[in-house]
């Protein structure tokens, strides 16, 4: 997989394993089926989809996470992002996947990406590189605009084109107004999230995976495992607050011993109990807000 790909891998979800995603799947030997327990924002399935060394992937989580990716290998994503204001997301997140995703604040599901004050300008922006609509840009970035994306086709294209608009107004602006404009302007986060979504199909592509992928959305304890099946399990941590907090870990100890006694078992956690065996840790940088302000974590992976 090419450098920087991991970025690339899974749907945007909170808490998506995409940087490290490549280097866990290393870790399983290669057998007819891979499980992904907890599948989550699937880019360890996507991972595994791609390395070829499985027949089969069965994912599987309680969000419907997991059928976004499914839809979006199978039958891909409309070819261009639509704009979606706050009071649509609020409407539709439920019942699309795809909305409550690629609109949602830090990938939560829950929240709007945008904040009341810049939403206009995100909007002026989106119809800009989107739909080729300059006119609600701001004067002092429309023109500039207008010459940037003059022949640029594509919306991967015209956006990183808008951007380097965007960058060199700031720099060469005097006005501070301008530039804190310029500033919130300068990332369309759904429309990079919609990209990532839409490379998904690109895996079914792919010479190097021929998998077959299911997809579940079931309580752990009540999906089946094949025989000859390699278990994957990134389940909430414990000692975590958030989506973790009312996970019944000593339940999932117990399901884990049971597990291991007839497959390969892998599991992604912070802390296991005694009788498990770390096979492997990463360091994986956090983001709080921004790169100044970045915090690092260690992921473990944990077999019998």
């Amino acid at each position: 997989m090419a450098a920087g790909a991991n970025e690339s891998l899974g749907i945007p979800y909170q808490g998506n394993k995409r940087r490290i995603a490549t280097r866990v799947v290393d870790l399983f030997p290669a057998a007819p089926v891979l499980v992904d327990v907890f599948s989550g924002g699937c880019a360890i399935t996507h991972a595994a989809l791609l390395s070829g060394k499985f027949d089969k992937v069965i994912v599987n989580d309680l969000s419907d996470a997991p059928t976004l990716f499914y839809i979006a290998l199978k039958y891909g994503v409309p070819e261009k992002p639509r704009w979606v204001s706050r009071e649509e997301f609020f409407a539709l997140k439920d019942r699309d996947p795809l909305i409550r995703y690629c609109y949602s604040f830090k990938n939560d599901g829950r929240s709007y990406c945008y904040g009341r004050d810049i939403e206009p300008l995100k909007r002026a922006a989106h119809r800009a590189v989107v739909d080729g609509d300059l006119s609600e840009l701001p004067d002092s970035l429309r023109r500039a605009a207008e010459f940037s994306l003059r022949g640029v086709s594509g919306v991967a294209q015209r956006y990183a084109a808008f951007i380097r608009t965007v960058h060199a107004s700031a720099v060469t602006s005097v006005r501070r107004a301008d530039i804190e404009r310029f500033n919130q302007i300068r990332c369309l986060e759904h429309i990079t999230r919609f990209a990532r979504i839409a490379r998904i199909a690109e895996c079914r592509c792919n010479s190097l995976s021929s998998a077959v992928l299911l997809a579940y959305r079931r309580d752990y304890r009540d999906l089946y495992l094949p025989d000859e099946a390699v278990v994957y399990c990134d389940p909430p941590y414990a000692n975590t607050t958030g989506y973790g907090s009312g996970f019944d870990h000593q339940a999932f100890y117990a399901y884990c011993r049971a597990v291991g006694k007839h497959h390969p078992l892998f599991v992604s956690e912070y802390w296991m109990p005694s009788d498990f065996r770390c096979v492997a840790e990463f360091t994986v940088r956090a983001l709080a807000g921004s790169k100044t302000n970045a915090q690092t974590r260690v992921e473990k992976i944990f077999t019998l």
